[in-house]
């Protein structure tokens, strides 16, 4: 029987991209684990290059690829290019490495990650991992210290709150998927586990989307019952009321964080410092952005021209603001499109629901968020192309 080098070379490559995904969440346990991840990228750079050169003529680059290559291209003419002659030629281009490096890792992730069975198991290594990496740093938590989880371990509770958000993705996947009572109890385990960990970081945002995620997911998969969907919506938000306003330990860690929040937009009561400072932000950006709408400031320079010295908290008006609205426009492009695929498909089945609810919740998630180079967001968007051109039949697998 003759070696088939181009699969040997995939299946090798799908265990690096496994391993970077794995020693990425394991790397907040130990900092040696951080050698993970750089070596991991490094090997899956050089088998994405081995296997380009072995399977040329059989690699179709997908979709999502291309156009997140040609998000960077604009970016790169508008809000990077202007900006090479001037003082602040080191953060435009600092900040556009981010893009370039981000987009590398996601195309080599998608030379191996190539139909469904695939992104199951990348799906399962980000599950079992997160769990391990919070049982090992969360048992050591001062809960009364408050210090928010994650700020001692990663430098700030909003960079690990995001990998716990996806790694409850990944949970109700499973969870919601399997006819094995014990994987179901093992997964339900998992998300728990999950869900205090995101407690305990105090983030509201991807606390609320993972909470009902599940719920969402699992109405939307009771086709046709939409009594049974009412229901179990309203029992939902119910439930999520009563855990984050009445149960103490919830709420003196994050309960009162949406009461805040809740205050804000009612107009009733006094909002937190942190409500008030985003919505500083968020228009501050927009009348920053207005100054140039087409091009934009340049690329992360609202850190800079703003009193804030930092982002903006919300990838929409960071995007408007330093790339300009045709930059904008284009990244959210890629969001409608996948959109638009996933409602086209004749077929109606969990993966499809699964892959809307994602994108759905990253466009509420990136209201509080900039993340149009964050590598964990840009992965899930992937694995959401990934999973339309497999379902379309186009691959054309080695």
């Amino acid at each position: 029987m003759p070696i088939n080098l181009t699969l040997i070379i995939k299946k090798i490559g799908l265990c690096v991209v496994l391993l970077y995904f794995v020693s990425t969440y394991l790397s907040y346990i130990n900092p040696a684990y951080v050698n993970f991840v750089s070596y991991s990228l490094y090997i899956l750079a050089v088998i994405g290059l081995i296997h380009i050169l072995v399977s040329f003529n059989k690699i179709e680059i997908n979709k999502y690829i291309k156009l997140y290559s040609l998000f960077s291209i604009i970016v790169f003419y508008f809000a990077v290019f202007p900006y090479l002659g001037s003082s602040y030629a080191n953060v435009v281009l600092d900040s556009f490495y981010e893009i370039i490096r981000t987009l590398v890792l996601l195309y080599c992730c998608s030379l191996f990650i190539r139909d469904i069975n695939d992104i199951k198991k990348v799906l399962f290594a980000i599950s079992i991992s997160s769990t391990i990496m919070i049982f090992f740093t969360a048992k050591n938590f001062d809960i009364d210290s408050g210090i928010r989880f994650g700020n001692e371990i990663a430098g700030n509770a909003n960079i690990i709150a995001p990998l716990f958000m996806f790694s409850a993705f990944s949970t109700i996947y499973f969870l919601c998927n399997t006819s094995s009572k014990v994987t179901k109890l093992v997964m339900l385990f998992f998300y728990i586990i999950q869900l205090y960990a995101l407690i305990l970081t105090g983030t509201k945002k991807t606390f609320l989307i993972s909470f009902f995620f599940l719920w969402i997911y699992y109405i939307i998969s009771r086709k046709n019952n939409y009594l049974l969907m009412m229901v179990f919506l309203f029992l939902g938000i119910e439930l999520f009321i009563y855990i984050v306003l009445n149960i103490p330990f919830v709420y003196n860690l994050i309960g009162y964080r949406f009461e805040s929040m809740l205050s804000f937009f009612t107009g009733s009561g006094i909002s937190d410092a942190s409500t008030l400072e985003r919505a500083s932000m968020v228009e501050d950006a927009i009348n920053i952005g207005m100054s140039n709408p087409v091009f934009g400031i340049g690329l992360n320079m609202f850190s800079i021209i703003a009193n804030y010295s930092t982002y903006s908290h919300n990838n929409y008006v960071e995007l408007f603001c330093t790339t300009g609205i045709l930059s904008a426009l284009f990244y959210y492009s890629i969001y409608i499109y996948a959109i638009i695929s996933l409602f086209k498909q004749q077929v109606d089945n969990e993966e499809k629901s699964f892959f809307v609810l994602v994108i759905f919740s990253l466009l509420i998630y990136e209201l509080g968020a900039v993340t149009y180079n964050l590598p964990f967001v840009q992965i899930f968007v992937m694995l959401t192309y990934i999973y339309i051109q497999h379902s379309k039949k186009k691959y054309k697998f080695a």
